[in-house]
């Protein structure tokens, strides 16, 4: 959508602009593009805020309300009629400082700029890099504040307000002005960080060494052919297996369970036994019973009823 802003706070001869913004679009967001339409680098952009003139036609009242930095104006323009809102670029109060800038500019001395006591050091700086044209970023200089009745220089953190600090100066009585310094060895210390692999030696010396794709290729060859010689089931040649002769189609149902670990590494307490061999100094995977080592005592050498000579020696337990 589009919107129309009166800019006569910024020059006379221009009365509005028109611009196409999102519904999204912030009053923040709305102040930049005005300020980079009428070509005003110079100008700090928190000194300008945005106001909505909502008129009431039957009563001919009209009522103005500042709009925060996250308002969305065209969401507010749309919900009122066409012509009964319009919006406007005011100036906030602000605050001359004077910045020595030989480190941006070696032939310019300072430079005075009228700021908002909201905007930061960071701002500050990229303000003023962007009135020298400089592409280089802001974390490579630095702002300090300095006084000339003392012998140190402080250095402002990236988030101090500099107009306050100079205010609470002058409430004292003493006078400051603020100086750019580039911050020493900025590129060279980017340079020698390592990456995050390199810093952590542990960490590498333990991870296996990569292996190459024709290795991968032919330890996968090898595992397919060792999967077609083999059964799954009973880890057997398929020649003399006699269950993968009598069921052949189920070896393609076990395909999928070849990525899990074999039943023969893993423990799988069973539940259902059918029958528990009553041999001296022997224990079964469910521990010995009670009732069975009474029966291992009463036992005698014969034979039992139900059991015939071919089958072997035992108690069974039907469950």
């Amino acid at each position: 959508t589009t919107i129309k802003i009166f800019t006569t706070c910024l020059k006379i001869d221009i009365e509005y602009k028109t611009l196409g913004i999102q519904w999204d679009t912030t009053s923040r967001e709305i102040v930049s593009q005005v300020l980079r339409r009428c070509k005003i680098r110079h100008k700090d952009p928190r000194l300008f805020y945005l106001s909505m003139e909502v008129t009431v036609r039957r009563a001919g009242v009209k009522t103005l309300l500042v709009l925060d930095d996250e308002a969305r104006p065209a969401i507010l323009q749309a919900c009122h009629p066409k012509g009964d809102s319009r919006f406007c670029l005011q100036l906030k109060a602000g605050g001359l400082v004077r910045v020595h800038t030989s480190a941006l500019q070696p032939l310019s001395q300072y430079k005075s700029l009228l700021i908002s006591e909201e905007t930061t050091s960071d701002e500050l700086l990229g303000l003023l890099l962007t009135t020298y044209n400089s592409a280089e970023p802001v974390e490579q200089f630095s702002l300090y504040e300095v006084c000339p009745n003392q012998e140190y220089q402080r250095k402002l953190h990236p988030d101090d307000l500099p107009l306050r600090a100079q205010v609470q100066r002058q409430q004292r009585g003493e006078t400051c002005h603020f100086l750019v310094r580039r911050n020493p060895n900025y590129p060279r210390r980017r340079q020698i960080l390592p990456p995050i692999q390199e810093s952590n030696p542990s960490l590498t010396a333990d991870a296996p060494a990569p292996r190459t794709e024709p290795e991968v290729k032919s330890d996968a060859k090898s595992q397919d052919d060792g999967e077609k010689r083999m059964c799954r089931m009973c880890k057997n040649n398929f020649k003399s297996c006699e269950y993968c002769n009598k069921a052949p189609s189920r070896d393609k149902a076990t395909i999928s369970a070849s990525a899990h670990p074999s039943p023969s590494l893993t423990y799988h307490p069973v539940y259902n036994i059918r029958e528990i061999r009553t041999v001296c100094h022997s224990f079964s995977s469910l521990g010995v019973d009670k009732k069975l080592l009474d029966i291992n005592m009463k036992t005698t050498n014969g034979q039992r009823r139900g059991q015939t000579k071919s089958r072997s020696y035992g108690n069974f337990v039907y469950i």
